[in-house]
């Protein structure tokens, strides 16, 4: 790595987990043999590093849910797809979670064929949104509520 970005990842051992940098690896090391024996490499054969974020009421952002998508490899392996709008789409499922069903915490899960985005708070009619806004017209309950996007 350029001292940059050597730098970066030093200083950020939450975002930049062991476990990450070494599928970082793995996938960099796969790559490079693909491309000395083919001399091409198909990224759709790759799938998603398994890569969790964590988000608490409060602290959600465009930039952290962005950061999620690059470090999971969602914008290198899903570049010719519409891994924008997904990043969009699973920012507004977060946000709704926290302000029409309650949660106090939201964790974005990345891994092999999907995406699941898991929060603690309570289920809510989403046609409640055009009639309610800023309302909280979520039920809260004590289970956790799942929105999983797949691929393929």
């Amino acid at each position: 790595m350029c001292r940059t970005h050597g730098e970066l990842i030093d200083d950020d051992e939450v975002r930049f987990a062991v476990t990450l940098l070494k599928q970082w690896r793995k996938r960099a090391e796969r790559r490079a043999a693909i491309m000395q024996a083919k001399n091409s490499v198909d990224l759709n054969s790759f799938d998603l590093f398994d890569h969790q974020i964590e988000i608490e009421k409060g602290r959600l952002s465009e930039a952290i849910v962005g950061e999620g998508f690059v470090d999971a490899g969602v914008t290198e392996f899903w570049r010719d797809s519409a891994g924008g709008a997904l990043r969009d789409f699973v920012f507004e499922v977060a946000k709704n979670a926290f302000d029409h069903g309650g949660a106090h915490l939201v964790r974005i899960l990345f891994g092999a064929g999907g995406i699941e985005v898991v929060d603690d708070g309570g289920a809510f009619d989403p046609r409640d949104l055009a009639t309610s806004p800023g309302r909280g017209v979520g039920r809260r309950h004590s289970q956790f509520c799942t929105t999983r996007l797949e691929t393929g």
